[in-house]
């Protein structure tokens, strides 16, 4: 999962809803592998530029997305 979510930061795109619920298990053949999925809040991101929108569901949104000062 974390190299999932290095993936797409590497590419300047940020989730903004990660949850148990989005983490999907694909136990095929010899191998486990967990998928993302739901990406409809995605969004990119320029280094050093603050983020202010709220996405996320309430009980999962950092403190600081809240504060709507982000990044």
């Amino acid at each position: 999962m974390l190299s999932a979510i290095n993936y797409c930061h590497s590419h300047n795109i940020v989730h903004r809803d990660l949850k148990p619920e989005n983490l999907l298990l694909d136990r095929s053949g010899d191998q486990t592998r967990v998928t993302i999925i739901d990406f409809g809040t995605a969004g990119t991101f320029e280094h050093g530029v603050k983020m202010n929108q709220k996405y996320g569901t309430p009980y999962y949104i950092a403190p600081e997305v809240l504060k709507k000062s982000y990044d």
